[in-house]
């Protein structure tokens, strides 16, 4: 069976700035979690917000370090039904 993959997305925090600092990691890779979990913080000049997990699974696949600047709506991980780092086959799930 392959992997189902819902993608994190960078929010956006001020329809003036689309670009954000990721200010920390709060859960790790292949870390268990459930829905409304705390995965990141992410930063702009002007706010500071939490980017919460879309449904339980295992964090996979995170694209940033903190210290990296990010663009609204880019993927920042992925939640996935098994703790391994993401390896094909996968399915990419929209998150509903």
């Amino acid at each position: 069976m392959s992997e189902k993959l819902i993608p994190i997305l960078v929010p956006l925090l001020n329809p003036n700035e689309k670009e954000a600092l990721l200010v920390a990691l709060e859960t790790a890779e292949g870390e268990a979690v459930q829905q409304d979990d705390v995965i990141a913080v992410v930063e702009t000049t002007k706010s500071t917000g939490e980017v919460t997990a879309p449904s339980a699974g295992y964090l996979v696949g995170a694209r940033f370090q903190p210290g990296q600047s990010m663009v609204a709506g880019e993927v920042l991980a992925y939640i996935g039904n098994h703790p391994n780092p993401m390896t094909p086959p996968y399915h990419l799930g929209t998150g509903s």
